[in-house]
């Protein structure tokens, strides 16, 4: 499977598999599902931190549908006839749409799972670059029950937690630090206040500028 709009640029191209187990809704219907569709998926990354043509989604041929995200995902979704769209869906009653969000959903938590190996490929500035499309996609995305929605806030969801324990940020002593280390930077590194505050929320405030470095 080729991402023939992203041929010419340099990507990170992830290709991973979902697990039929951990979809409840599709354990009855492994055989309708897998004669038709391989669970595989592909995510490709922007090496270059341009991020403005992407956000595609492909079913073997690309979609109309723009996810606003900085990567592009390729998948064994089920297209519409036309394929111009895709349902997403996590009520049982549509195995099709069932089958595409469980496919994205498996997409973001394979991308978590490669947090490590994407931050050593793209580097420091691009991947602080992808955490905060992430966040700010999630931030503006509504939470209902569209579909669509609730696959696209699934990455930001996957990645924030894998994400705060490596060592990215540069710290004012020079030192490569999590965000989670973060927090308790000394008051020298204020600049770093704001970025913190939107990563880690859960984290209480009053950590920052406690010494840790």
């Amino acid at each position: 499977m080729l991402f023939r709009s992203l041929k010419t640029r340099s990507i990170l191209l992830l290709n991973g598999t979902a697990n039929m187990n951990d979809c409840i809704p599709l354990r009855n219907h492994r055989d309708f599902i897998e004669e038709q569709r391989p669970p595989f998926f592909q995510i490709a990354i922007p090496l270059d931190s341009d991020f403005s043509n992407v956000g595609k989604l492909f079913a073997f041929l690309p979609t109309e549908i723009s996810t606003e995200m900085p990567v592009d995902i390729n998948g064994m979704f089920f297209p519409v006839t036309s394929r111009k769209t895709i349902k997403f869906s996590d009520n049982d009653f549509d195995l099709e749409a069932v089958w595409n969000s469980f496919l994205f959903k498996s997409a973001a938590l394979f991308f978590a799972q490669q947090s490590t190996k994407i931050l050593e490929q793209v580097g420091n500035v691009t991947f602080i670059q992808l955490l905060e499309k992430f966040r700010i996609l999630h931030q503006n995305t509504p939470k209902n029950s569209n579909g669509l929605n609730i696959a696209k806030r699934s990455f930001w969801e996957a990645i924030s937690g894998e994400a705060m324990n490596l060592k990215f940020i540069e710290s004012h002593t020079g030192e490569l630090i999590s965000p989670r280390q973060s927090v308790v930077l000394t008051r020298e590194a204020t600049k770093y206040r704001t970025e913190i505050s939107n990563w880690i929320p859960n984290l209480v405030s009053d950590e920052i500028g406690r010494a840790h470095v």
